[in-house]
């Protein structure tokens, strides 16, 4: 097998060029770091050198399907070429939050917001590693600062509506959800944060049909719902029992 012709490689390095893993990906999205890495395997064989993009690539197809420390190791040899990438950072804190290394990954959502504070997902993947260290003041305060860089910004507007119900302002986090899927309704954290927000309100019907799209479009939040105690009052129904087999 040969490489793919490098007009085609590098439109796929292109689509990497814009990935984030603070947001959801399309299925278009996987696809094409699917194809990337694929032919990674085939450019080594060849002695080619691999681009910042080609790592990065292959990182995030192993994020996307939950294998967080390969992801890691790949994403280091990207950062290794282009330490000063603040989207390279990011993507280091989301995958540093996932494997559970908290103090490390505000390390790195720090250096991602450094050179470059008015980016929203830069901003946003310091919210995220806030909430994970459970300093959830401070995590709203930096979501809101995501969202005045860029009002638009969808993951930013999921996220915040998850603090808040960490916080208990329910009726914060409800409009910052709503706000979330105005600008994006594919999105599976607005759902599931508006799911245990409407739960914890003890809006059980609505709570369930907004689980059920989150599942529909994340099948992910089947697992977390499961260990959710937000969802406390969803768990005896046979809904909640259909949605998380």
């Amino acid at each position: 097998m040969k490489p793919y012709p490098e007009s085609y490689l590098n439109a796929l390095r292109e689509t990497v060029r814009g990935i984030s893993l603070v947001a959801h990906p399309s299925e278009a999205l996987k696809s094409d770091v699917a194809e990337l890495s694929q032919n990674l395997e085939v450019l080594e064989l060849y002695g080619i050198e691999l681009q910042v993009e080609d790592h990065v690539g292959r990182a995030a197809h192993l994020f996307f399907q939950g294998h967080y420390a390969p992801a890691l190791q790949n994403l280091e040899k990207a950062i290794s070429l282009a330490p000063a990438a603040p989207a390279l950072w990011i993507h280091k804190g989301v995958l540093l939050i996932r494997l559970g290394r908290i103090s490390e990954a505000l390390l790195a959502a720090q250096k991602a917001v450094g050179p470059d504070p008015r980016s929203a997902a830069a901003r946003t993947c310091q919210a995220l590693a806030l909430e994970a260290a459970q300093r959830f003041g401070e995590a709203l305060a930096a979501v809101e600062a995501a969202i005045s860089c860029d009002p638009d910004y969808a993951p930013g507007w999921a996220l915040k509506s998850g603090i808040a119900c960490r916080l208990g302002r329910y009726d914060e986090g409800l409009a910052a959800g709503r706000q979330a899927l105005a600008l994006d309704a594919n999105n599976p954290a607005a759902w599931y944060n508006l799911a245990c927000i409407l739960s914890l309100k003890g809006e059980t019907r609505q709570a369930l049909s907004h689980l059920e799209r989150a599942i529909a479009i994340d099948p992910a939040c089947r697992l977390i719902a499961r260990r959710d105690a937000d969802l406390a009052i969803l768990k005896p129904t046979p809904e909640f029992r259909r949605l998380t087999v």
